[in-house]
């Protein structure tokens, strides 16, 4: 979020054109790539502001709260928390502690609490926000929505906090009542919803939440084409950890259909089974890493699966080495075996959208993954 503010007010007066031209230099780095430029720029703009501007001029914490969210997006979320909390004081100062014009900065300060994993105060932050919008716009105001819905969000999306699902269904009854159902805020939200009501083992009040969006979504069209991948992605996993695999296939084949056309040769795969890997092997096996290559059938489904390669890490105990084995050497060992298995296994049980051409699904054969056991658990690399 930014707040818009005119720095050059004072036209003539050399000093506020030199900050008008500071913060044109801040203005184009906002949307960037470059967080240090951003920083660089954020403070170059509050070093001229603070000579420049009077002592109580109300665009002071404007620049404050630029160079906090700026520091935050910056990955340095202890200083912008201290700068976010001097211009929360100095915006109090100037507007009164229940103006609207304070939400901004309860808003950015939440955004750097959840950056430093504190989903506690990060809440507490959105709640002042959210009190005060509440009392000034109503609890059932669009404006009001949508800062549930951003508090929501960052809730869930930095720590996985259930008590996102407080501004989510906040924002869901106003939009329910007061947007078109193709409105992007409409399916977004039921989107978290259900991927939050899943996290917390909700797995009816999930699917009903996800089913909503993806109506929405739907209605919206093309222009809601990447919502509609999100929850029919988010349906594929709920419906596979089911066991209800067929029902998964319409919505596999659908994100196939919607990507079909892409700059992307790799098919999506929506699903990854997690192999079954003994801990009895950590006496002889450090590291396997297994490919696999495989077809993925116009339903999505992996056929004919099979080991291509692999790299052999095997541990001795008692002398606190490592010994590789390539495939080359690959013996008959029953614990390599297993793990062979198990990769094999799981593999049957992914979900992929499958490639279209002239507008219906194909077979896709020379598909490959890579399973990379380890005596520390078990890691993923995905790869074409």
């Amino acid at each position: 979020m930014y707040l818009a503010v005119g720095l050059a007010a004072q036209a003539g007066a050399d000093s506020l054109s030199d900050l008008d031209a500071a913060w044109q230099r801040y203005n184009a780095t906002r949307d960037s790539d470059d967080a240090v430029a951003r920083v660089e720029a954020a403070r170059a703009v509050l070093e001229l502001g603070s000579t420049a501007l009077p002592a109580r001029d109300r665009r002071r914490p404007i620049l404050l709260l630029n160079y906090a969210e700026a520091l935050n997006a910056a990955g340095r979320p202890r200083e912008a928390r201290k700068i976010a909390k001097q211009a929360l004081k100095l915006a109090e100062s100037m507007h009164g502690r229940l103006a609207l014009e304070i939400v901004d900065y309860w808003m950015t300060l939440g955004d750097v609490q959840g950056s430093l994993e504190s989903a506690h105060f990060q809440g507490l932050a959105y709640r002042h926000a959210l009190r005060l919008v509440g009392e000034h716009k109503g609890t059932n105001s669009i404006d009001y929505a949508d800062r549930a819905l951003y508090a929501g969000y960052r809730l869930y999306h930095d720590n996985g906090s259930a008590k996102a699902r407080r501004w989510l269904k906040a924002a869901q009854s106003v939009y329910s009542s007061s947007l078109d159902e193709g409105d992007p805020r409409f399916a977004t939200t039921a989107l978290l919803l259900g991927r939050l009501e899943y996290q917390l083992g909700k797995v009816s009040s999930a699917a009903r939440h996800l089913e909503t969006g993806l109506t929405a979504a739907i209605s919206g069209g093309a222009e809601l084409s990447g919502v509609e991948i999100e929850l029919r992605s988010a349906l594929v996993e709920l419906l596979e950890r089911q066991g209800k695999s067929s029902e998964a296939t319409e919505h596999c084949v659908a994100i196939g259909r919607l990507s079909s056309g892409g700059e992307i040769d790799e098919l999506p795969l929506l699903y990854e089974a997690r192999p079954a890997y003994s801990s009895e092997m950590a006496n002889t096996i450090a590291r396997v890493r297994v490919d696999v290559e495989f077809t993925v059938d116009p339903s999505g489904f992996v056929r004919d699966p099979r080991v291509v390669d692999f790299v052999h890490f095997t541990t001795d105990v008692a002398h606190n080495r490592v010994r590789v084995a390539v495939a080359s050497s690959w013996m008959e060992d029953p614990d390599i075996e297993a793990v062979k298995s198990a990769a094999l296994e799981a593999i049957t049980r992914f979900r992929f959208a499958p490639k279209f051409a002239d507008g219906h699904p194909v077979a896709t054969a020379g598909v490959t993954h890579r399973f990379d056991f380890s005596i520390d658990g078990l890691r993923f690399e995905r790869y074409r």
